[in-house]
């Protein structure tokens, strides 16, 4: 069990992978004092010139040019000699910029190489440092990602005001590494309770990015969690980032109500913005109604002809079931086609079987004036 400041032994219940064992002396009155350690003397009085011996080879030169992946490969190599002389390597950099993402370097690669210690190590360092050092370690210690939420868990039940940031460092790295089961868990036993609404949505929103079915099914054993509705939502806007069309068809599959509703909003939104050819070619193979209404006038206001055939924009214009937002689209593709071909349209007014003789007329008419006031568009 870890407290700051105070060593008591213990083992961590339920990690089975990497038992991490710490016998610890308290130092309260009374009890013997703590006996000297590599850690203590380094953090002491700094590296002596026999614990500087055992490394071997100097640890090479940094310079700014270096990029994070290059910095982590060579963190890893320095804690493989000695994980705090390799701290003391990366706090040597003069460039500040540069120690800070050295020592991010090797405080990972150590969380990745022997997370008991390194974790134990955060605790001890200077207040201003421990946030970015945690953050760090935990990004390696993710790498086991049943131990890490051990080690935050036990902290957390010592600590609860958690000022170190264990708990927001934690789901971070758990997120990016796609651990988001593990992170499900910690949200579920462990995380602070005011933090866990917000908390549960952004996971899922992550989740759903590249994950959606999996994502889906988990949410499937949270109906009874207050948090759901908002939840889903969350998981719907991740999953409209790197896949609209199958949110959109997931969608369309769904009950009618309010959340199929966002679902559609949200998948024909991001569609539209990243591929509106496709969407287009998706909306001219669905049967009319509120839902493709919506989605059809939105794309036509919202694109040009640029992103998606004449041909297949006139389509979808006239499965537009409402007349208002069929006439508000119509017109959209009409101003489009007449600033790129305006012959074109003038013959697309022509064939809309759906309009009367005198407002059929009255635009082609106003067509043939906007073309004569401007020739370059006949061009």
């Amino acid at each position: 069990m870890i407290l700051k400041g105070k060593w008591i032994g213990g083992i961590l219940a339920g990690i089975t992978v990497l038992a991490c064992i710490y016998m610890f002396v308290v130092s309260w009155p009374g009890h013997a004092p703590k006996p000297s350690s590599p850690l203590t003397m380094s953090r002491g009085s700094g590296l002596t010139p026999a614990m500087k011996s055992e490394v071997g080879p100097v640890f090479p030169e940094l310079n700014e040019s270096m990029t994070d992946e290059e910095l982590l490969t060579l963190g890893r190599n320095a804690v493989t000699e000695s994980p705090l002389l390799a701290v003391d390597w990366a706090r040597s950099q003069a460039d500040n910029i540069l120690r800070r993402r050295a020592l991010s370097a090797v405080t990972r690669a150590w969380g990745e190489r022997d997370p008991c210690t390194a974790f134990d190590w955060v605790l001890d360092q200077a207040d201003f440092e421990q946030q970015d050092d945690m953050e760090s370690v935990l990004r390696g210690a993710v790498s086991q990602p049943w131990l890490a939420l051990g080690l935050v868990r036990q902290l957390l039940k010592n600590e609860p005001s958690d000022p170190d940031a264990s708990a927001p460092s934690l789901m971070v790295a758990l997120s990016q590494a796609g651990a988001f089961q593990t992170a499900l868990a910690f949200l579920q036993n462990g995380a602070p309770a005011d933090c866990r609404e917000e908390w549960t949505a952004d996971l899922f929103k992550h989740w759903a990015e590249t994950q959606p079915q999996t994502a889906l099914q988990a949410l499937a054993t949270m109906t009874n969690n207050p948090a759901y509705e908002s939840t889903f939502r969350a998981l719907a806007d991740g999953w409209s980032q790197n896949n609209p069309g199958s949110l959109a068809d997931y969608g369309e599959d769904m009950p009618g109500g309010v959340e199929r509703d966002y679902v559609l909003h949200e998948a024909f939104y991001q569609w539209s913005l990243q591929n509106p050819e496709a969407m287009m070619d998706w909306l001219s193979h669905r049967a009319p109604g509120s839902s493709f209404d919506s989605a059809a006038a939105d794309l036509i206001r919202k694109t040009d002809s640029a992103n998606y055939p004449p041909a297949t924009a006139m389509a979808v214009v006239d499965q537009i079931s409402d007349p208002t937002l069929r006439m508000q689209s119509f017109l959209n593709l009409l101003g489009t086609l007449q600033t790129s071909d305006p012959t074109a349209a003038r013959q697309y007014a022509a064939r809309v079987p759906w309009l009367d003789y005198q407002t059929r007329q009255a635009l082609i008419n106003g067509l043939k004036n906007i073309s004569q006031q401007d020739p370059i568009r006949l061009k």
